[in-house]
């Protein structure tokens, strides 16, 4: 639920149609975001933030060609929350789900402008700062033989994990929790399905219904019992009937 804290937001946008809806849906919908300013370029957008100090940052990921991350190289002031834009960088969203960063897409929806500022007076309030943007950049920058980190939220904090440490996921109820190189575990209010769907294509398999792996730390498979999957950590996890002949291709596949 929105709050009534007014939060300082600027909005930075090259195209001009673009900038007026975003401001007039601002106004209309999130009515405490107190619009301070807006820019169009990549230079005012420096010397507005600077001047202004905003609680709200919105921001098109792409400025008269150029990457808006070229920002953050150049700010001094860096305390505000960022929402990202985007209209076609499709191959980002998956990086905008890994570091958990807040972005709307093109054309911008109401009810997604509601969500997305919700989520970060929410954050705000419980003082779960963490520089998701930052996770977000990296693995924008990461090369494929680079280990991509995800940001995992829960009640008290926001954890930053390499994808290479995580063991394997398990599902409870609407939770799944992550057990980490070190034994460390994290249980986050998320379901399993939807880190299926975001970590299937980084060498995650949805083995069972309450499990998803780390392929590469899988180590072998035990064919007692129905079928058990072997982990770097020794813990067995039963494979699925239906994922048993997909799982032995991939697990031979590592191996070889």
């Amino acid at each position: 639920m929105l709050t009534n804290e007014r939060l300082k937001t600027i909005v930075v946008e090259d195209e001009k149609n673009a900038l007026k809806a975003i401001l007039a849906l601002t106004q209309k919908h999130v009515p405490h975001c107190e619009i301070l300013g807006s820019a169009e370029n990549m230079e005012d957008a420096l010397e507005l933030i600077e001047k202004t100090k905003p609680d709200l940052l919105l921001l098109d990921i792409m400025l008269e060609g150029r990457s808006s991350f070229e920002l953050f190289k150049k700010l001094r002031f860096k305390e505000f929350d960022t929402i990202l834009i985007t209209a076609y960088q499709e191959y980002a969203v998956k990086a905008f789900e890994l570091s958990a960063a807040d972005y709307l897409l093109k054309p911008l929806q109401p009810e997604q402008l509601v969500d997305a500022v919700t989520k970060i007076e929410e954050k705000r309030k419980g003082k779960k700062a963490i520089d998701t943007l930052h996770v977000f950049l990296e693995n924008m920058r990461s090369q494929p033989t680079q280990s991509k980190k995800i940001s995992l939220p829960t009640l008290e904090i926001v954890h930053v994990v390499e994808l290479q440490h995580i063991l394997y996921c398990r599902a409870t109820q609407s939770y799944t929790t992550f057990t980490l190189s070190d034994g460390k575990e994290i249980m986050v209010s998320k379901t399993l399905k939807s880190y299926e769907n975001l970590l299937s294509s980084e060498g995650f398999f949805r083995i069972h219904k309450s499990w998803l792996i780390n392929l590469q730390h899988a180590k072998g498979y035990d064919k007692r019992e129905g079928g058990f999957a072997i982990m770097r950590d020794d813990t067995k996890i039963p494979v699925s009937t239906f994922k048993k002949e997909a799982f032995l291709h991939m697990l031979q596949k590592g191996l070889s």
